[in-house]
């Protein structure tokens, strides 16, 4: 009918703005400021405490909040239009995939709590690594990283975040 087709018109034009904020670099550094603040308290082992849930569902909350808001304020779109596209992601998922499926796994991988789990292990492995690097490297260098503005976090914990992205896209 012409109502599902103005609605499917509507998901597309969500799906599309959350594709360019999952791309945007304020989208990446809220998550990386997420992690960093809470990776310390994550270890590796089987044991799953309920702490780890919460740090989780907070997570998910402002990752929902933050795209919600986002769409809402920059597609004029309503609480129902949103509802509609999460009804329609659903339905029609293997669509989406075949149009983006690096942002279709970018928000697969958030609401998967082992690749969340996952992630604040490798950020806060990463973090260890990078002050012992610091501890050892002289201050010249550390001066010529500062200057080329490149971190060693950025470097070291993109690439894993983005695991899939990029083998997908050099396939």
């Amino acid at each position: 009918s012409l109502k599902d087709h103005m609605d499917s018109g509507k998901s597309q034009t969500i799906f599309d703005a959350i594709c360019d904020l999952v791309a945007n670099d304020e989208f990446t550094e809220a998550q990386n400021d997420f992690f960093e603040t809470n990776c310390q308290k994550f270890q590796d082992d089987d044991e799953n405490p309920h702490e780890y849930k919460q740090i989780y569902e907070e997570f998910l909350l402002i990752i929902e909040r933050y795209i919600e808001s986002k769409v809402k304020e920059e597609q004029g779109v309503s609480e129902e239009d949103l509802n509609a596209f999460y009804e329609d992601f659903k339905t029609n998922f293997k669509s989406y995939q075949e149009q983006n499926s690096d942002v279709v796994d970018t928000l697969f991988g958030i609401i998967d709590f082992f690749k969340f789990k996952g992630q604040m292990l490798d950020m806060k492995k990463g973090m260890i690594d990078k002050s012992a690097a610091e501890r050892a490297k002289d201050k010249d260098a550390d001066s010529a990283i500062e200057a080329s503005g490149d971190t060693d976090f950025e470097a070291a914990f993109w690439p894993v975040f983005k695991e899939d992205y990029t083998a997908k896209k050099g396939q």
